[in-house]
């Protein structure tokens, strides 16, 4: 029998975050937290999950929190809740070996890198800045370096971490109008998905420099991009032979396989829901998961393990799921 995974769920609920078990392709729900709102989007070290809450439209002028969990084998116990230092938190990631994490906010442009105490709490912030014509970015740890997506500016920067400092290295810029949105790293390839042109971008990094190696539409072929039509999500299998992305509009999950000259998208699949906003591929790599914010579901998908193409295998429902966290 396969091992069981533990599942954490963000979500735009009043629930604040779900917890699940996963085994042999079904999620058990353990419970929710009910103790926070609008808890969209997580991250977590080995021993603690860190979340970022939005706020209700009208009140975006107070900024937005974020929250830490002690994880316990008999689930999440909060620890702390501070505010994020920026309006509308819409990502947050964490480097457990230098305890850092990075947040970002799509209302005011802040971006922001605050230390990780000892204790699993919030520590004080090393690294902000703020653009304010920034609108949505993700950014994501490697090695010495913090990469960041920004959709509002077109442009993936990259900042060289030091112990109290952190310094700006290099930046690459896309077409105007392309909108990045989020990214994955393997060795020196990122892998950018684009909102607005419904793309995936490889680049290359290195010896602190962007270039640009292909781009891929995220389109089946011979279809029109529709008016709403936009990439949203990313991730590389555990093989790292497929890249999985959404697009939502027409809400499809599009399966690429890595070729010796670059990748080539292999299938598009319904994701089970409307407006696919998460995905992720489980430890074992035997199941992909996509969170359907706009029909409150999770579908699960069997993964082929030879090619990586996807099957409809089951499906959850849960409240306007919007991040999904093995």
């Amino acid at each position: 029998m396969e091992k069981v995974q533990k599942v954490y769920i963000g979500s735009t609920s009043n629930q604040g975050i779900a917890e699940y078990d996963f085994q042999n392709g079904e999620l058990i729900r353990r419970k929710w937290t009910k103790d926070e709102r609008r808890c969209t989007y997580l991250a977590k070290t080995d021993s603690h999950l860190y979340g970022v809450i939005e706020i209700e439209q009208d009140e975006l002028q107070e900024g937005g929190y974020i929250v830490s969990y002690q994880i316990e084998e008999n689930g999440l116990k909060k620890i702390e809740k501070k505010p994020s230092s920026g309006k509308g938190p819409c990502h947050i990631t964490v480097d457990k070996q230098k305890k850092v994490m990075s947040i970002s906010h799509y209302i005011d442009g802040t971006f922001c890198v605050r230390k990780i105490q000892e204790d699993g709490k919030i520590g004080e912030i090393i690294f902000q800045e703020k653009n304010i014509h920034s609108h949505l970015h993700c950014s994501k740890f490697h090695e010495k370096y913090l990469l960041k997506v920004d959709l509002g500016k077109d442009a993936i920067v990259a900042y060289q971490l030091q112990e109290n400092e952190i310094q700006k290295k290099a930046e690459y810029q896309f077409k105007k109008g392309t909108q990045p949105r989020h990214l994955v790293i393997e060795q020196d390839q990122v892998y950018v998905i684009t909102e607005k042109s419904c793309q995936l971008y490889e680049l290359q990094f290195k010896k602190e420099k962007f270039s640009l190696k292909n781009q891929y539409s995220l389109l089946p072929e011979g279809e029109e991009k529709g008016e709403m039509d936009t990439g949203c999500a990313i991730q590389l299998s555990q093989d790292r032979k497929n890249l999985y992305t959404t697009l939502r509009g027409k809400n499809f999950v599009c399966v690429f396989r890595k070729k010796d000259t670059g990748w080539e998208m292999i299938q598009t699949i319904p994701s089970g829901g409307k407006m696919p906003w998460d995905l992720a591929v489980d430890d074992q790599d035997q199941f992909v998961l996509v969170a359907n914010l706009d029909s409150s579901r999770i579908t699960i998908f069997s993964r082929n393990q030879e090619d990586g193409r996807l099957t409809y295998f089951g499906e959850e429902a849960v409240e306007s799921p919007t991040c999904i966290l093995f």
